[in-house]
């Protein structure tokens, strides 16, 4: 799909039902092969249950998904919507480049699984997108591949800022250049769990609601040696098993 907008007064979507978690994307792609968006717009959707945009290339059968393709969306944006803006379900590698999931009503502004119990790692990378302004979660990534966000900015959602889990397998978290998670007002600004390593240069979390960042990283996911959880604003900093996280250049002054 290419230069496509989708603004509308109710979801487009003709069968919710066949979506796999009910709800009613203004924009709904299945299929078990690639999904590539470029210039696509899905925002100012109304309606209970209304989402932006929903991709579906997993194609779930009970056990396990049936597709194999990846997902790449490229200068889109989802978002002014009644519920959430974007959500990914694949079994392969997603790709994000200027994204726009924000201003989305009462629930998270992207959310992205590639695990679905599918042992074969694939990556998520994340890069120059922003999950602002979200009635929930700004952004969410369960995965067990190497997760990558690069110029990526996660601010004053309702929730917490960005979740990244990618306990399901052994691959490392990692944040090049600038990454922000300010303002978020329900929860962490950044929240990280991995087996892998976690490393970050020029990290901002500012003025959240709860922690700047928790992380916990490390090798085997060993809960004795797995990473540092910061907590700021008046409660205790501790930092563990360095050996497993590094942060260049990093902020955080949250709850002040």
């Amino acid at each position: 799909l290419s230069d496509i907008a989708v603004t509308v007064g109710a979801a487009l979507n003709p069968n919710p039902n066949a979506v796999p978690d009910g709800h009613e994307p203004a924009l709904y792609v299945s299929t078990t092969k690639n999904i590539s968006l470029k210039h696509v717009t899905s925002a100012s959707n109304t309606g209970a249950g209304v989402d932006a945009a929903f991709l579906d290339n997993c194609v779930w059968n009970g056990s396990a998904c049936n597709g194999t393709g990846a997902v790449t969306v490229t200068d889109s944006a989802f978002g002014f919507t009644a519920d959430r803006g974007l959500i990914v379900k694949s079994r392969g590698a997603v790709t994000l480049t200027g994204v726009i999931a924000a201003f989305t009503g009462t629930g998270i502004g992207a959310a992205i699984d590639n695990f679905n119990g599918d042992p074969a790692a694939s990556p998520v990378t994340i890069t120059s997108s922003l999950f602002n302004m979200s009635g929930s979660t700004g952004l969410s990534v369960y995965s067990n591949g190497l997760v990558t966000l690069k110029d990526v900015a996660a601010n004053s959602n309702t929730g917490g800022g960005a979740l990244i889990d990618n306990t399901a397998g052994t691959a490392n978290v990692v944040l090049l250049n600038t990454n922000t998670f300010n303002g978020n007002l329900g929860g962490n600004g950044l929240t990280v769990t991995t087996k892998g390593t976690f490393s970050a240069k020029h990290l901002i979390a500012d003025a959240n609601g709860g922690s700047g960042v928790s992380i916990l990283a490390g090798a085997g996911g060993d809960p004795a040696k797995m990473g540092s959880i910061f907590r700021n604003g008046g409660v205790e900093g501790q930092t563990y098993g360095r050996e497993w996280v590094e942060i260049e250049a990093a902020r955080h002054r949250n709850g002040e």
